[in-house]
């Protein structure tokens, strides 16, 4: 076997675009500002409340960047494939949260001189609502995965199922 002939990410091949690996990202970076921004509200004396703004700033650049490239992957779509009315319900919750994840960012930028209570309290409250939309649009585009296959399969998910586990005793998958 040659090195040129082996696949060395075969997950990665089966991709047919770039949106799958990116989404990640901004759910991790807003998740983990959440925490230390409310924290850094809690402790206003530490460096939370910074850290949680730089893990913003990193969910705001990568989420405009799953937004362009979701654009990008729907391009590509038919408009006949199931579920594909969803696709609008999670791009625009997509899409707002990246705009609200901008804004959010914007007036961290702008207040990062004030160490005061309330303007933490409401950067962090709009992190808050980063984090909710993102939830709503994540499970949406969990559905169009999980659900239709939207992105990942050709054929739609079947209805019935292929085999049941233990059913045969010649199962690989029967635990001993």
């Amino acid at each position: 076997v040659e090195l040129s002939d082996m696949n060395w990410l075969p997950g990665l091949s089966l991709l047919p675009n770039s949106h799958p690996m990116l989404v990640h990202f901004p759910i991790a970076f807003w998740v983990g500002a959440l925490c230390f921004c409310w924290l850094g509200v809690l402790r206003s004396t530490s460096g939370l409340f910074r850290m949680g703004s730089w893990l913003l700033h990193l969910g705001t650049l990568s989420g405009v960047a799953a937004v362009v490239s979701g654009f990008l992957a729907t391009s590509s779509m038919t408009h006949d494939e199931p579920g594909h009315d969803l696709v609008h319900v999670h791009r625009n919750f997509m899409v707002a949260t990246a705009a609200i994840s901008l804004a959010a960012s914007c007036a961290v930028l702008l207040m990062r001189r004030r160490d005061a209570w309330r303007p933490r309290c409401v950067q962090a409250g709009l992190i808050t609502l980063v984090v909710g939309l993102a939830t709503l649009g994540a499970d949406r585009g969990a559905l169009l995965v999980y659900g239709y296959g939207l992105g990942v399969r050709d054929n739609p998910p079947s209805t019935t199922p292929q085999h049941a586990h233990g059913d045969a005793p010649s199962s690989p998958h029967e635990h001993k």
